[in-house]
């Protein structure tokens, strides 16, 4: 993910921050060849946590290496979810993976534990990853081309 990708990527991250509901509880994880969560927890969704949140974003780059997927999900899905807050994963990624296949079966395999939904970033953004994901995730996947408006998409 580099140049405009990184940046749509960043503006479709914030604009999901911003329109959580209340009452939420959020993390976000950076993933690449290697990943990592923002917080070692999900934190309640008030005006510091997302201000911590957005200001993190504005500093990603795209310096994390492939689209390694398996791994950050696996974490997310074996981490506990909390009573009255249904996980929902939102998948934000502008490549390919080798390993499509398994990606999707283990969506598939935890689907009664989330919901997930696929955001493509790009033309290079894998429809089969993604679309796969959100139908055994119970989700919806969006492709965001390179010169389509996020918001509209993201909303």
């Amino acid at each position: 993910m580099d140049g405009v990708r990184i940046k749509k990527a960043k503006e479709a991250l914030a604009y999901f921050l911003r329109s959580l509901p209340q009452e939420s509880y959020f993390n976000v994880w950076s993933f690449g060849g290697d990943y990592n969560p923002l917080f070692q927890q999900s934190k309640p969704y008030t005006d510091e946590t997302l201000k911590e949140a957005l200001s993190v974003i504005q500093g990603f780059q795209a310096d994390m290496g492939g689209t390694e997927i398996a791994g950050p999900l696996t974490q997310i899905f074996t981490k506990e979810s909390l009573k009255g807050h249904p996980r929902q994963v939102f998948l934000l990624t502008d490549g390919e993976v080798s390993d499509t296949n398994h990606i999707v079966s283990l969506v598939g395999e935890n689907s009664k534990l989330c919901r997930v939904h696929g955001i493509g970033i790009g033309e290079g953004a894998s429809k089969a990853l993604l679309k796969g994901c959100a139908e055994k995730g119970r989700g919806r996947a969006v492709f965001i081309a390179d010169h389509e408006n996020v918001a509209g998409k993201v909303i």
